[in-house]
């Protein structure tokens, strides 16, 4: 199968809007280097790519679910969650 990705300044501000105009997996919010990288070590590995910080993505229920990063390169990121719509 194919896992499809969108990153860059549309995502980062319109997530929502994203996921459903794009059709994609998931996006990539902001820096998305590092990000991109543990996406795609996920997916090798057989793991669970949805942990990954600095994504939103759209849950079985339709939920818009979104790890927010706010200093991803500089030590320990901050970690939100939003869940709804």
């Amino acid at each position: 199968s194919v896992f499809f990705v969108a990153g860059g300044v549309h995502p980062t501000a319109l997530p929502d809007t994203s996921l459903d105009y794009l059709g994609v997996d998931c996006v990539v919010c902001a820096e998305g280097e590092n990000t991109m990288n543990e996406i795609c070590e996920k997916i090798e590995q057989g793991e669970s790519w949805r942990n990954v910080k600095g994504i939103a993505y759209r849950n079985d229920s339709k939920d818009l679910i979104v790890f927010l990063t706010f200093k991803r390169s500089a030590g320990e990121p901050t970690l939100g969650r939003i869940k709804g719509g």
